[in-house]
C-alpha cells in the first residue's frame, strides 16, 4: 500500500502542493472495495463476476493516471500562472471550503449535463459509459482527454477570481472518489439519504441506455441539482435499466473505447467545406434518442427482468 500511495503522490500535479492528495490515500481502500464486491457480486446478482470488462476498466483507468499526470503538467502552467495574476485571494476558512464543495458539485452537474449533450464534450465521456456492467471497476474507465474537453477551464476563471486552484482540484478530486461508490448493483437503494445524495440506484440509471434513463441523473455527490432542474429520474423495478450505449461499436479495444468517437468527430469535421461548417459539426449537440414505443418499453422489460432471474 505504500508503493501506491507513494506513485499517486509523485503524479499529483504541482499546484496541488500543500493540499491533501484524496486518490493516493483512499487508492488502496478502493482496491480493496473492489476485492470485495468480486467475491459478493456472484451471490447478490446470481452471475459470474465481469472479469474481462472489469479488467478493461482497470485498464483504462491506469491509462487515465497517466494522461491526467502528463494533462497536469499543462495544467499546472495555466493554473499557476492565473494564480499570479488573480484579481484577489479568498482566504481558506470553514465557510469558503463549504462554498468550494458545493460550487465545483454545482459545476460538476452541468459539466456532466454538457458533456451528455455536446458531440466535442462527449467525444471526451463516451468512454466511461461504453460498459455494458455496473461494477465498481467501471468508475475507472474515464477519458483519456481531459485536456481537449475537461472542466478545467471553469477552474482556471475561478483561480483568477482568487480561489486556489488546488483547492478547487481537492474539491473536484473528492466529487469523482465519491462517485467510485456508485458505480455497483450490490447495493439497492438507501431511503431518505437518495433524496439529497446521489446513490448507486440513482447513478445506475444515468448508466442506463434506456429511453427514459437517457440524459438524467447527471449529479455528482448531491441529486439535488437533477431533482431542481427537471432531470431526475428513480430506478423502478418496472423498467429495468439496460447498461452502455444507444449505438455501441462492440469494441473491447482500450484505444478505440477512448478516441473512436474523437476519430468520427474529427473525421466529419475534415470533410466539412468551410471553416462555418467545420465549426457547426465542432459545437452540434447530440441528436435525441429513439423513441420507446409502449410495446418496445414492454417487451424489453420483460426481456431484462428474465435476464436477472
Amino acid at each position: 500500500m505504500d508503493l501506491i500511495q507513494n506513485v499517486a503522490n509523485a503524479i499529483a500535479p504541482s499546484y496541488s502542493a500543500g493540499f491533501p492528495k484524496p486518490f493516493a490515500i483512499l487508492l488502496p481502500y478502493m482496491l480493496a472495495f473492489i476485492f470485495i464486491e468480486l467475491l459478493l457480486y456472484p451471490r447478490v446478482t446470481g452471475k459470474r463476476y465481469p472479469f474481462k470488462l472489469s479488467a478493461l476498466s482497470l485498464f483504462m483507468g491506469f491509462m487515465f493516471i497517466v494522461s491526467r499526470a502528463l494533462t497536469g503538467i499543462v495544467l499546472g502552467v495555466i493554473y499557476l500562472t492565473v494564480w499570479e495574476y488573480r484579481l484577489w485571494t479568498v482566504p481558506l476558512n470553514i465557510y469558503s471550503w463549504i462554498g468550494i464543495f458545493l460550487g465545483v458539485d454545482f459545476l460538476y452537474y452541468w459539466f456532466h449535463r454538457l458533456s451528455h449533450r455536446s458531440e466535442w464534450f462527449w467525444a471526451s465521456h463516451v468512454a466511461h459509459h461504453t460498459p455494458e456492467q455496473m461494477t465498481l471497476p467501471v468508475s475507472y474507465q474515464l477519458s483519456w482527454t481531459e485536456l481537449l474537453a475537461g472542466i478545467w477551464p471553469a477552474f482556471v476563471v475561478l483561480a483568477f477570481f482568487g480561489f486556489h486552484p488546488g483547492a478547487l482540484v481537492f474539491a473536484y478530486s473528492t466529487n469523482l472518489l465519491y462517485q467510485f461508490f456508485l458505480h455497483t448493483v450490490l447495493i439497492r437503494r438507501i431511503p431518505y439519504f437518495e433524496f439529497f445524495f446521489n446513490s448507486p440506484s440513482h447513478h445506475r440509471v444515468h448508466h442506463s441506455r434506456r429511453f427514459r434513463h437517457l440524459d438524467m441523473n447527471y449529479g455528482g455527490i448531491f441529486i439535488i441539482y437533477d431533482r431542481i432542474f427537471g432531470t431526475f429520474v428513480s430506478e423502478s423495478d418496472d423498467y429495468p435499466v439496460d447498461y452502455g450505449l444507444v449505438h455501441p461499436h462492440g469494441s473491447l479495444n482500450p484505444i478505440k473505447i477512448a478516441l473512436n468517437q474523437w476519430y468520427v468527430l474529427f473525421s466529419n469535421m475534415y470533410r466539412a467545406k468551410g471553416l462555418r461548417a467545420k465549426l457547426r459539426i465542432m459545437t452540434a449537440t447530440l441528436p435525441p434518442a429513439p423513441v420507446e414505443t409502449h410495446e418496445e418499453a414492454t417487451l424489453i422489460s420483460q426481456k431484462l427482468k428474465e435476464q436477472s432471474a
